[in-house]
């Protein structure tokens, strides 16, 4: 994970040809709230 300027940057450390993803911050708490379920 990165703090970008337009959010937060999502990439798979073993893979990282792969790309990422880019997620706005509110997006991304959402993410986490449910991982954590």
């Amino acid at each position: 994970m990165a703090q970008l300027a337009v959010g937060i940057g999502v990439r798979d450390s073993k893979a990282p040809e792969a790309g990422h993803l880019t997620l706005g911050r509110d997006a991304f708490l959402a993410l986490l709230a449910t991982l954590k379920r």
